[in-house]
């Protein structure tokens, strides 16, 4: 008992001194409050496990309930014992009813007449019911990433004194004594990710002769966990499924709660992130995860049902969901941002002039012009304002969904559950892959591939038209744009304007005054032109109601003049020797060509079958040009290999692919 804290309040000090004496001969903590205000700054600051309260807290007249305003008011989920000299039907009946969150204001009524025995009974009574810790919990963490009590309320509630930070520790592993009280052991294993003061982490539970409980616990300050309840509760699907994620246990203390999710079928010891999968795993687990995602497990949330809105455009819709500011205020931050970013760009090979709307991206000898993103704002709010919305468990950011190597996933935030637009989901996770997991690379090379995947027809995608480092973020664009493609259909606007708003957000959040490591800038770069580059899409189709989709010739094309390749319609740099192979074959297209020219024309010599020398150079370089020109090098579609003859090349691709 001695790590219980009650809080005694009582403006008699001589009652307030008996009643603490007694509490701490019994083996409780107790602090001691003579008013209101001291009464509330200790439920507002400390750890408290109990409240004894005197009713007329105030000037003891008959119409003082300030003790029991302050029990209505102040640290709900704290239980409190209501003591009065003067009880009444009326006042016990206030005092132990419950309100709109079936929480009463006190959870006893005494009567000081009853004496020091009574008060006794009731706090044992108290402390059993109400304050469920499991003092004999063992608590481990992972010996290879511990994860500490003190590390969270770092992540929780930053920015407090060091006496501050313990006492959240201690109050935070009580919350989890809470949570797993009828168990024996617990181990936190790992945090999954950190946003907005919330923290989730894997937790495994044991009971002695059961087998071990694997949860998602997340928890974080009281008013944010209640909202994030409220929203799970409303929006989640109300029958479990496959990937369901099921809230199934919660605690609270004074200042943070914490909720325990069990996810269907999932082996959370061998679960990682979305984004770990992304990155570690081969392209073909990762598209089965993606289309699990979308088929599966968000497809349990909106179950195919639409909700019309009227009043409000698209755009105005994304601007609340991403908590941007008004247009006129986002509009000035962007200057400033961009204004800032063009400053530093130089450092990384790019120029960039404002003039007339326009920014003028130069790189060597290349010059493009887009729109600027702090002039054109008007635009992107405007739209018909009638809009499709559907549910969603909030912002997906990859982080926050937990995947199998098998492909199964699951979610696991909700506290921004609720309705958006029908596409939102896929433009969230597009926006992650594009902005966000990109290898930060040359921004040349971000530029170019920016163009591809916004000036390509929606879904159709090539890979090979972007630099290879950038390969595996066009492929999973196009994985996910293929599942969109259901919801797209002929319209894609709507989905580039997500994407557009996702950029945005991403400017109007950046700090490019401070410094800036060479990546973070690069990332900033990628992110104006991308903004700029769909915007100059609206601002274009506003001047030009009826757009003509260009033209992009299927198959490889080649420019001899200035040596320039292009892959159904995309342009793809192809220089030296990778070109001079592709020039020869072009002049033998569709048509077998013998090794001995290729030789010929690559090394200038004559071809010697048995020089393994000379087979390795020849067999490498296909290799390499295969990897800039075909969607799958271990799947050639345009370089095919005429066993023991040479090479052709299908320009328009083998049809039986």
């Amino acid at each position: 008992m001695a790590d219980v804290n009650i809080l005694i309040a009582d403006n008699d000090n001589d009652a307030l001194m008996i009643y603490t004496e007694y509490l701490r001969s019994a083996g409780y903590n107790v602090l001691a409050a003579t008013s209101v205000d001291a009464a509330r700054a200790l439920l507002d600051t400390k750890r408290i496990d109990l409240a004894i309260l005197d009713l007329r807290l105030t000037d003891d007249s008959e119409y003082d309930r300030s003790g029991l305003q302050l029990a209505q008011e102040v640290a709900r989920t704290t239980p409190k014992i209501i003591l009065t000299k003067w009880p009444t039907y009326r006042d016990a009946r206030e005092a132990l009813k419950l309100d709109t969150e079936n929480l009463p204001p006190a959870v006893d009524f005494l009567n000081k007449a009853d004496g020091l025995g009574a008060l006794g009974d009731a706090v044992r009574q108290a402390l059993l019911k109400y304050v469920r810790i499991n003092r004999d919990l063992v608590i481990q963490h992972n010996e290879a990433h511990p994860v500490s009590f003190l590390s969270l309320i770092g992540l929780i509630t930053p920015m407090l004194s060091i006496d501050m930070q313990q006492q959240g520790s201690e109050e935070l592993e009580d919350l989890f004594r809470r949570l797993f009280y009828d168990k024996s052991e617990i181990k936190v294993d790992r945090l999954l990710w950190q946003r907005d003061g919330r923290v989730a982490l894997v937790v495994f539970a044991f009971v002695e002769s059961n087998a071990p409980e694997s949860l998602v616990v997340v928890c974080g300050p009281k008013e944010k966990m209640e909202e994030e309840g409220h929203r799970y509760r409303e929006f989640a699907p109300a029958a479990p499924g496959h990937s369901t994620t099921v809230l199934n246990q919660r605690a609270g203390t004074q200042h943070f709660t914490a909720h325990g999710y069990a996810l269907a079928g999932a082996d959370l010891g061998d679960s990682m992130s979305l984004e770990d999968l992304y990155r570690s795993a081969r392209d073909r687990t990762v598209t089965a995860a993606f289309a699990t995602l979308f088929d599966e497990t968000l497809a349990e949330w909106h179950q195919q049902k639409r909700v019309p809105v009227e009043g409000k455009t698209l755009g105005q819709l994304y601007g609340a969901l991403l908590g941007l500011p008004a247009p006129d205020k986002l509009a000035e931050r962007l200057d400033g941002s961009i204004h800032a970013i063009a400053r530093r760009l130089p450092s990384l090979g790019c120029e960039i002039h404002r003039a007339g709307g326009r920014l003028k991206v130069t790189f060597g000898a290349q010059t493009f012009s887009y729109a600027d993103p702090s002039v054109h704002l008007d635009g992107i709010y405007a739209g018909e304002k009638a809009v499709v919305l559907m549910k969603t468990p909030g912002e997906l950011t990859g982080a926050n969904i937990l995947a199998d190597r098998s492909g199964r996933t699951w979610l696991t935030d909700f506290a921004a559950a609720g309705l958006a637009p029908a596409l939102w989901n896929y433009v969230s996770l597009e926006t992650v892959v594009r902005f966000d997991w990109v290898e930060n690379t040359r921004l040349q090379w971000l530029h170019d591939m920016e163009l591809l995947l916004v000036d390509t027809e929606f879904s159709k995608l090539y890979a090979t038209g972007a630099e290879a480092p950038l390969r595996k973020t066009v492929r999973t664009v196009q994985s996910i744009r293929r599942l969109a493609s259901r919801s797209v259909a002929r319209q894609p606007e709507a989905y580039h304007l997500g994407v557009l708003f996702h950029a945005v957000r991403r400017l109007n959040y950046a700090r490019p005054s401070v410094q800036l490591t060479s990546n973070e800038l690069t990332r900033l770069g990628h992110v104006l032109l991308a903004a700029a580059m769909i915007l100059d899409r609206f601002v274009f189709n506003q001047k030009t109601p009826a757009i003509k989709k260009p033209n992009l010739a299927a198959g490889i094309h080649i420019d001899h003049v200035n040596r320039l390749v292009s892959i159904n319609g995309v342009k793809v740099q192809i220089r030296g020797q990778g070109y001079e192979l592709l020039h020869e074959l072009y002049l033998h297209a569709n048509e077998r060509c013998p090794r001995a020219a290729i030789v010929k024309r690559l090394f200038g010599e004559t071809y010697e079958e048995t020089n393994m020398s000379q087979i390795s150079r020849l067999n490498t370089a296909v290799r390499r040009l295969r990897e800039k020109i075909e969607e799958d090098p271990n799947h050639p579609r345009f370089l095919l290999t005429e066993p023991g003859l040479g090479y052709k090349l299908a320009l328009n691709g083998k049809m039986d692919h």
